[in-house]
């Protein structure tokens, strides 16, 4: 029987998972595939309409909201654009977590809400509501950041994420495998017995893009690169979930023959931020609202930051200027894409992937990974990750590879005392493995100290 094609499954799957769902995935895709093409002024008054909308809403619906609008002394027609926003407070998890009831809508029911909760990477996971049509956002947003990487509706697609294997199962095969057109592979499974096990699924199923964390990717591709396997018939490959690392990037660029595109989303905040062909990152600029904050304030044009949300979609439970605990870069260039939406100059990764030095200064899990790199060839070692509890203190936890020996941990320590001061006291720990965490995510830089100056 011959597979049935990608237009069937955009003609007739599709329509049958959005009626299933009670969403309208596919007509806002369509939307935003036009959109996009607006001119940057244009996505601004589109903005600035659906911000006075939830406001209003969020005034008169949203206990949090009312009251604190009150306290503030403020209406909402005081809440008219995006520079507007700073007189109204920054809220985050712990908000989120002690006003819980507070934050839904009178009107909670009538919006559908489904629950969600984030995958918990840098501490205790947040319960928090959506409503459908935010569920139909999420989708189209999604299709059209894949769409950059030369996906089209109803192509296969595979993905390498935080599933493990006791969680599959015959219903999750139907859903991802047979109506979404999904290859799941778990990021779990990183023995050289399971990547053969990956290679033949992937090379039998041809996927137009393959999704994955970059640390799952990147051993992925060092196990092909190291085997010469070669023409796995991957189109794109995306990096989602994780930070991506330029060693990482050139790594599986080499392995699958394709370019890669670095996928950014906090489906919490209701944020994407994803790569276009001319690898530029491109904000969901229609539907959510993001800040570039430092102290409070918002950052100039090139100054790093955190990045704080405003998810003009999400009516059931708003979140109006929330911490995302993701770093950006702010950006006002002009794209070469022609695309009207936002840009960031870059994603810098959590604000927990941060070193606090003995001088105060912050040195990034992108600086720390830039130090492991340069030296990569002259120590024998097969994963390595930074804990940081104590200022002033640092554990390296190395898993071993054949030839490993004092000179490799010295080498370390010394090299990492060069970008990080002489006070530094760093402690080498050879262990068995570096677990992951809940989601299936490789940290390589675990902080368990407050950054404290967001």
């Amino acid at each position: 029987m011959a597979e049935l094609g990608s237009s069937f499954y955009r003609q007739f799957m599709y329509p049958i998972l959005d009626k299933r769902r009670g969403t309208d995935s596919l007509a806002r895709y369509s939307e935003l595939k036009k959109s996009q093409w607006l001119s940057s002024d244009e996505i601004k008054r589109l903005q600035q309409k659906k911000l006075k909308a939830l406001v209003k809403h969020a005034f008169h619906n949203v206990p949090f909201y009312n009251r604190t609008f009150k306290k503030l002394g403020i209406r909402p027609e005081d809440i008219q654009t995006k520079s507007d926003l700073k007189k109204l407070p920054i809220i985050d998890k712990e908000t989120v977590r002690n006003h819980f009831e507070e934050l839904k809508a009178k009107d909670f029911k009538s919006w559908k809400p489904t629950e969600r909760t984030t995958g918990g990477t840098t501490g205790k996971p947040l319960r928090y509501y959506s409503n459908k049509s935010e569920h139909s956002v999420f989708w189209a947003d999604l299709w059209r950041a894949w769409s950059w990487a030369g996906y089209e509706l109803g192509d296969r697609r595979a993905t390498i994420g935080g599933s493990k294997p006791s969680g599959s199962g015959f219903r999750s095969f139907i859903k991802s495998r047979v109506m979404e057109r999904n290859l799941s592979l778990s990021s779990f499974e990183v023995k050289p017995e399971a990547m053969q096990v990956h290679v033949k699924k992937i090379s039998r199923f041809k996927p137009r893009i393959l999704r994955g964390y970059p640390s799952s990717l990147y051993l992925f591709a060092k196990y092909l690169n190291d085997a010469k396997v070669k023409n796995l018939g991957v189109g794109s490959v995306l990096s989602i979930s994780e930070q991506l690392y330029d060693h990482q990037r050139s790594a599986i660029t080499q392995a699958f023959g394709c370019e890669v595109y670095d996928n950014y989303g906090c489906p919490d905040a209701g944020v994407l931020a994803c790569e276009c062909m001319e690898h530029e990152y491109h904000l969901n600029s229609e539907n959510a609202i993001v800040e570039i904050v430092k102290d409070n304030d918002v950052v100039s044009t090139g100054e790093e930051g955190e990045m704080v949300s405003t998810n003009l979609v999400r009516y059931a439970m708003p979140f109006i200027r929330y911490r995302t605990g993701d770093m950006g870069k702010a950006s006002d260039a002009k794209s070469k894409c022609k695309r009207g939406l936002e840009m960031l100059d870059s994603v810098l990764g959590r604000t927990a992937d941060y070193i606090i030095l003995p001088n105060g200064n912050l040195l990034a899990a992108v600086n720390i990974a830039a130090v492991f790199n340069a030296i990569s060839s002259k120590i024998h070692i097969i994963q390595y990750q930074v804990v940081q509890e104590k200022k002033g203190e640092l554990k390296v936890l190395v898993v071993e590879d054949t030839g490993f020996s004092e000179s490799d941990s010295s080498l370390i320590k010394d090299t990492l005392l060069e970008h990080m001061g002489p006070d530094m006291a760093i402690d080498v720990v050879i262990v068995d493995d570096i677990p992951l965490t809940e989601s299936g995510k490789r940290r390589s830089v675990v902080s368990k100290l407050e950054v404290g100056i967001f």
